[in-house]
């Protein structure tokens, strides 16, 4: 996925793979439990689609009076979804519990419009602050901590995995002269040794199968003494792949199906010439976080304010409203 890198000392290790063949390995200082852990579905955790009304038109999902309060994995409104990705709006504070997340459908990335927070995971301790995508891979446990300021975010979660575009990437996973964002506009985690110490149960949270299950697990997953190989978490400034001259937008990560795509608002034209639906999350001139959802046959529209950065989902397939997703319609 991302150059490699190696911390630490190699120990009891668990390896961590993708489907392209990257991979990373976390070296543990103590053995894998025997015991299982014992997982409990949790009631409504899958997404109940709603039926499509027949309407094909411009939605818009305001997020200004959405109250802060709930944990950033619990607390996620779920806003739109299809077979292969799923749009959720996080409004969390620093008081709610957190819990440790495994999501082990896909890998997630969490756009940050306000506030911040911090990420722990076994690669190292990662800052999320506001105008950051942060990338965390399929498979890969983390914990938020989020700050006093609180952390409003789009998370859009994945059902597979994600890729840097091929044109932006070498043999070697390497970006080119070309791509969208180089290693060093990358912000990786500060890696520490974290000694798992006196073996205790941590409560987890575990995604497989488009379910959602609690339990605990006996040994710490984010307790490491190193780590190596090219698929840890990162962020990147929403600004970075602006920074050199470049056309009107460029897609940060491709999946078979769909695009995570950025692009400055242009009022001269459209901003999509291919057949796909569109979901945008802009901000208004009052800096009013929205998301825009704009099913195929609607013709796109500009979403921000001219010259402001927008974050666009391009899907091929059709977009399903989540019963969340009603109650935060601009009606």
């Amino acid at each position: 996925m991302f150059p490699a890198v190696c911390h630490g000392n190699p120990n009891y290790p668990e390896r961590l793979a993708r489907r392209d063949g990257a991979y990373t390995v976390l070296h543990r200082d103590a053995a894998p439990a025997r015991e299982a852990p014992v997982w409990t579905p949790l009631g409504g955790a899958r997404v109940e689609a709603l039926p499509r009304d027949g309407a094909l038109t411009r939605r818009r999902f305001l997020f200004a009076d959405v109250p802060a309060g709930g944990d950033p994995v619990r607390g996620r409104l779920a806003l739109l979804f299809n077979d292969h990705v799923a749009l959720a709006w996080v409004s969390a504070d620093s008081e709610s519990p957190t819990t440790v997340l495994i999501d082990h459908d896909g890998d997630q990335v969490v756009c940050v419009l306000e506030g911040g927070a911090t990420l722990d995971t076994p690669c190292g301790t990662l800052r999320a602050n506001a105008a950051e995508h942060v990338f965390i891979p399929r498979g890969m446990p983390h914990r938020w901590r989020v700050d006093k300021l609180g952390l409003r975010a789009l998370v859009v979660e994945v059902r597979g995995e994600l890729t840097v575009p091929r044109a932006h990437r070498n043999d070697y996973g390497q970006p080119t002269v070309d791509a969208p964002f180089g290693h060093r506009d990358l912000n990786l985690a500060a890696w520490f040794a974290r000694p798992g110490g006196t073996p205790a149960p941590t409560p987890c949270t575990l995604r497989r199968g488009g379910r959602t299950y609690d339990g605990s697990v006996p040994n710490n997953p984010l307790a490491t003494v190193g780590y190596e190989g090219s698929v840890y978490p990162a962020s990147i400034a929403w600004e970075a792949p602006f920074v050199r001259p470049r056309a009107r937008g460029v897609d940060l990560f491709v999946h078979e199906r769909f695009a995570l795509h950025t692009c400055l608002t242009r009022d001269d034209g459209p901003p999509v010439d291919e057949a796909c639906e569109l979901a945008t999350l802009a901000l208004d001139g009052d800096g009013a976080a929205s998301l825009t959802w704009e099913p195929l046959g609607v013709p796109p529209t500009p979403a921000g304010t001219p010259g402001g950065i927008v974050v666009q989902v391009r899907a091929r397939d059709a977009l399903t409203l989540a019963p969340d997703g009603v109650l935060l319609m601009d009606r």
